[in-house]
């Protein structure tokens, strides 16, 4: 087990494996989606369950991918500070190899998102308007964080309370027109 094969579609990670064969086997079981298979070498001294994985902020292209937390938490670091990958924790970008995360399984199971799909350019504009009408949180839709697990959803709200906990409060009044006391 030397390398690690990231499987992608046009809007990002679809999954990691272990082995060319089995990303090769689950582009073959859906023909009409555009797939592609990204390599990149496998730490042999790190733990070999989970892989980490970062996206580009606007594309969602898989940046880089390893089984070394410690590695792709410094490459993380490093893409924050000229703003080309999102802030969220490394948990967010943390899936099990060899396993399709249910979020990615939603877009295989959604073939109208794909321009391989020939029913595509006739409702381009109804997808269009469906994907900019919701919100977009650490770039990625609410509706795909529905199907998150309970785990993620909870980072997720603790981290948007403790956003509002850190506004600043507006007490104050923007009014300048004050009334001047008369000491009379």
């Amino acid at each position: 087990m030397t390398s690690l094969y990231i499987l992608v579609d046009q809007f990002g990670l679809i999954g990691g494996f272990d082995n060319y064969e089995t990303a090769k086997q689950l582009i073959d079981t859906y023909p009409k989606i555009p797939l592609m298979i990204i390599e990149f070498p496998m730490d042999q001294n790190a733990q070999k369950e989970e892989f980490y994985f970062l996206p580009y902020v606007g594309n969602n292209a898989v940046a880089i991918a390893s089984n070394n937390h410690d590695y792709v938490f410094n490459i993380k670091t490093q893409l924050m500070t000229i703003s080309m990958t999102y802030p969220d924790p490394l948990s967010f970008f943390t899936r099990e190899i060899n396993k399709i995360h249910e979020l990615e399984l939603k877009r295989l199971l959604t073939p109208e998102l794909h321009t391989g799909d020939d029913n595509l350019l006739s409702n381009i504009n109804e997808v269009v308007e469906k994907m900019e009408s919701m919100t977009g949180v650490g770039g990625m839709y609410h509706e795909q964080y529905n199907i998150l697990n309970k785990v993620y959803g909870d980072v997720v709200s603790q981290m948007v309370e403790e956003e509002k906990n850190n506004q600043p409060s507006q007490t104050e009044s923007n009014d300048d027109t004050k009334e001047v006391e008369n000491d009379s």
